[in-house]
């Protein structure tokens, strides 16, 4: 998702090979994950300058050898606010009045603001570096909502690139009857949603200025963090699996969804659960930017060792007085993360512990295989779904 099509940097590329190196082996010189190099290399994003600098020392290239020229740095406009905010809306949004005057409240006190127009006054091949650098440097990403967002490659370009760099996202929802139908393809889970759509402006501005300003840019909660190492705890297969392409596709759309949480993969043993899974959770790594892992309950009996398990697996150790599940809930808590748990069919009871870790955890996911269904999570119809092999 772009302004066009993603250019390879051949030239970081062939400065890797150079070296004989992998992608591992180059992020683990510059101090990143191989996920962000492949971004790099792939031209999805751009490194910093903190990276600039490792990546030219690493590798014994200048800037420009690697492909990054004097073109390509950004100087974006600033303040002398330390309070950095980024507002992506829909082109036929930018100029709505309740936008407008909310972007002059924001000026007015003093926030540094940073919008979708002054990306879009941007030359083509720019386009996408300036939205980049905005991002990374706000400390808040504000989304305004309505019909046009469905279709907006913009909206949804801001949407991932606050996910890679881990930018907290407040949703404003300014027009439409349901908040789905406003959010583009893939968008994944909105943020702190604030409903716009009707009373008087001036008291919802407020209101939203209030929320802002007291809940998201002094919130130690959702401090901005640089991008850190995700877990990759997800085993390796021997065989390739042939066929279930469609159902591969749409295990991996639910996950990458809003509203699925909790999807369950039932069917008889040896039909190829486990495998599907694994696949499936190759298939969403990226978009579960904190990581992804799997827990094996194959040799579980003890619905109790459930939680132990999830944790041990995680490498999550007991701290204190506090149970093994507040443990797991402190450290999954606001990280964007996939837990796979396999073969659920031996430790039924355990699933009550499910929606309490997901209240807990609100961009955690889980994905279930299992034998039989999960009983007590029919109800949950708005979070939960099974698919049948």
């Amino acid at each position: 998702m772009n302004y066009g099509e993603n250019i390879p940097n051949e030239s970081l590329i062939r400065a890797r090979h150079e070296k004989g190196w992998s992608q591992a082996q180059l992020a683990e010189e510059v101090g990143t994950t191989f996920e962000t190099v492949s971004r790099w290399e792939r031209g999805v994003v751009m490194p910093g300058s903190y990276y600039f600098e490792k990546l030219c020392s690493s590798l014994g290239k200048t800037a420009r050898e690697l492909g990054y020229g004097k073109a390509d740095s950004v100087l974006l406009p600033s303040g002398d606010s330390s309070q950095r905010i980024f507002i992506s809306s829909a082109f036929a949004d930018s100029e709505h009045g309740f936008v407008v005057a909310l972007k002059k409240e924001l000026a007015m006190r003093d926030i540094t603001l940073w919008s979708s127009r002054m990306v879009k006054r941007q030359s083509l091949h720019r386009k996408s570096i300036v939205l980049q650098e905005a991002i990374r440097a706000a400390q808040l990403v504000l989304v305004i909502l309505s019909p046009h967002t469905k279709r907006s490659t913009h909206v949804g370009y801001t949407r991932e690139l606050a996910r890679h760099f881990k930018r907290p996202v407040c949703e404003v929802w300014i027009e439409g009857e349901y908040l789905h139908e406003c959010m583009p393809e893939n968008y994944g889970e909105p943020g702190l949603v604030i409903d716009a759509r009707g009373g008087e402006e001036h008291t919802l501005r407020n209101h939203i200025l209030t929320m802002i300003e007291c809940k998201l840019l002094t919130s130690g909660d959702l401090e901005t963090v640089e991008l850190s190492e995700p877990s990759w705890n997800v085993p390796e297969q021997s065989k390739v699996l042939v066929g279930r392409e469609d159902l591969q596709e749409r295990v991996g759309t639910l996950l990458r969804g809003p509203h699925i949480r909790l999807l369950t993969i039932t069917g008889a043993g040896g039909m190829g659960k486990t495998h599907l899974a694994i696949e499936v959770a190759r298939k969403v790594r990226e978009y579960f930017v904190d990581g992804i892992c799997f827990v094996s309950l194959t040799t579980i009996r003890d619905p109790a060792l459930v939680v132990p398990t999830i944790a041990k697996e995680h490498g999550i150790k007991m701290v204190g007085d506090s149970s093994m599940l507040e443990r797991v809930t402190v450290v999954l808590k606001r990280k964007r993360f996939l837990l796979l748990l396999d073969n659920f069919e031996h430790v039924l009871e355990a699933s009550v512990q499910l929606p309490e870790l997901l209240a807990a955890c609100p961009l955690l996911k889980i994905l279930v295989t299992s034998r039989s269904k999960i009983r007590g999570l029919a109800e949950r119809s708005d979070e939960s779904q099974y698919m049948l092999l």
